[in-house]
């Protein structure tokens, strides 16, 4: 299992030193290919407030509804190893107990900030999926 470690542009914003809970942020940047102020910007929209864990399915309507791709919604309950295997391609949000990270091309983006304390492994249990699909890919 391949990860990459990594902030989503958090460091070269204002959000350096002031996000510390923003998976949902981070892996919205990670799946989508947005900057990190974007991501952050649309979860906002969504209702999340600096340091909240939890919007990633509002924050996606969001998304979709700013016009800038399509989320397909799966409740995926899969092992992380085998979820990498059946989705090998693609651009993916995934949750699972208490955090959410992004799969693209069968790679894991996990926050760095988890990288020291990540509960990750091709055991982890998937427990809902998103499939992004960025505007320039339709």
């Amino acid at each position: 299992m391949q990860v990459i470690y990594t902030d989503g542009g958090r460091a070269n914003t204002e959000y350096q030193g002031r996000e510390n809970y923003d998976c949902t942020v981070v892996a919205l940047a990670n799946a989508a290919s947005l900057p990190y102020e974007q991501a952050h910007n649309i979860l906002r929209k969504s209702g999340r407030e600096d340091g909240d864990t939890h919007w990633m399915e509002q924050g996606l309507a969001v998304y979709e509804s700013e016009k800038l791709g399509n989320v397909i919604a799966f409740e995926t309950r899969a092992m992380l190893d085998d979820f990498l295997k059946e989705h090998p391609e693609g651009r993916f949000i995934a949750r699972k107990q208490g955090h959410v990270f992004a799969v693209v091309d069968g790679i894991v983006h996990e926050d760095i900030i988890f990288s020291r304390s990540s509960t990750l492994s091709r055991y982890t249990r998937i427990l809902k999926s998103w499939r992004i699909i960025p505007r320039e890919e339709l």
